[in-house]
């Protein structure tokens, strides 16, 4: 590392032989050079796209040099190497067997990220460094009106996916753009969930990286949109972040709910979801909703397994004939669902609500849906998933088994 007197300025420089896979191994020493810095992950990101680019465009390199250069408030990464550009193998515009023209490639030598000075934006700059377009940190003011959307979980778990896959097989993204001839930058902002992609893409893709049937019709399944009437009739009353976890339900094999205050939805009766409604019913409490969901749980034949907190059971009602009715209901689930009773001292008590799906074709596949008066929040980094299923699991180890917990919940019922 050298740092250049009084400017603060941090240089780290390394260099790569050039090959398939450097690109991985660039990620992380620029991940490394830049920990902590709000812009690190864009960082890395960016130097395996220009690493990319120079292993499609530089006929006569053996290596290749990263050069990261840090400060406060930006990052440089240099990305050089010893050969010389070669020219498209297609002469651009030319079509492909697609019937759409080529998009003709360029070589960018240098870009940087760094935080706006006035805005807290983060700022991928081009190679006059001048801001070419802004992405949103989280926490910062918001003040610019050029700020590109919060990718959707459904993108995010897509393209994190095909991101995988690609990198599993050592191919950059060039190699993916030729499948779907088209520029790579598409293939990357598909990869980082800044746009969607056609099912009849996301198929050939996935063939061509070898995957298997069952884990293209989950993906498949994920990436379209299979909103039936019963959505629809909401319109734009679904909030964004549920929206998106009911389409993701949709696509499950596996939902894992914990609710320590309330009986969860996909396994409330109608007339129970009716009388727990408050006076200003929400999409939630929707009984029309929540019985399409149960149905098409059942349909699917969806492993369910419930955590509920023995509060749950307890709350009072104005009509304590519906909740005997519903708590005869839980106590006899069978089959692929499955409830377990959390005592109340076994509560932790900070903890809130919170749903885990996962996708048995695409065993590294995952979401959390933590619900909210606006929405909630819907998670797809593996980090999140694994946090809050071993918090889950932690949680069950203390609950009462499917057989004491319907006991439990007819006790209750009878009392």
């Amino acid at each position: 590392m050298r740092t250049t007197a009084g400017t603060g300025v941090h240089e780290h420089a390394r260099t790569f032989p050039r090959h398939l896979r450097v690109a991985p191994a660039a990620r992380q020493f620029v991940r490394q050079a830049v920990a902590g810095h709000p812009a690190a992950e864009d960082a890395a990101l960016l130097a395996a796209e220009l690493i990319a680019n120079s292993l499609a465009h530089a006929c006569d390199a053996t290596t290749v040099t990263v050069t990261v250069a840090v400060s406060e408030a930006l990052i440089r990464v240099d990305v050089r190497d010893d050969g010389h550009p070669r020219h498209p193998a297609h002469a651009p515009g030319q079509p492909g067997r697609r019937g759409r023209p080529r998009v003709p490639a360029h070589q960018p030598d240098r870009t940087a990220v760094g935080l706006h000075p006035r805005t807290g934006r983060l700022m991928l700059l081009g190679r006059d460094h001048q801001p070419s377009h802004l992405i949103k940190v989280p926490g910062r003011p918001k003040r610019e009106i050029s700020v590109i959307e919060a990718p959707s979980a459904r993108r995010l778990l897509i393209g994190a996916a095909l991101r995988r896959y690609r990198e599993n097989l050592g191919f950059i993204l060039d190699d993916a753009a030729r499948v779907l001839e088209c520029d790579r930058s598409k293939i990357s902002r598909i990869e980082t969930g800044q746009r969607g992609i056609r099912p009849k893409e996301l198929r050939e893709l996935l063939t061509e990286y070898g995957v298997g049937e069952q884990e293209q019709h989950t993906l498949t399944a994920i990436a379209q949109s299979r909103n039936g009437s019963n959505w629809q009739r909401h319109g734009n009353a679904l909030p964004g972040p549920y929206h998106e976890y009911l389409a993701l339900e949709q696509a499950a094999s596996d939902i894992f709910i914990y609710d320590p205050q309330h009986i969860p939805d996909l396994l409330q009766t109608p007339k129970y979801t009716q009388a727990s409604a408050t006076g200003s019913p929400s999409i939630r409490d929707d009984a029309g909703l929540t019985l399409f969901r149960q149905h098409f749980v059942r349909e699917r034949r969806i492993r369910l397994t419930a955590l509920i907190g023995e509060a749950a059971l307890r709350q009072a009602h104005d009509d304590p004939g519906v909740v005997r009715d519903q708590l005869r209901v839980l106590a006899d689930v069978g089959g692929r669902t499955a409830v377990y009773v959390l005592p109340s001292h076994c509560v932790p008590s900070s903890s809130g609500p919170a749903t885990i799906l996962r996708f048995a074709a695409v065993p590294g596949l995952g979401a959390v849906y933590l619900p909210g008066l606006s929405g909630g929040a819907c998670l797809t980094g593996q980090q999140d998933i694994a946090n809050h299923t071993k918090a889950f699991e932690q949680l069950r180890t203390s609950a009462l088994p499917p057989a004491a917990s319907a006991r439990l919940i007819r006790e209750i019922a009878a009392a």
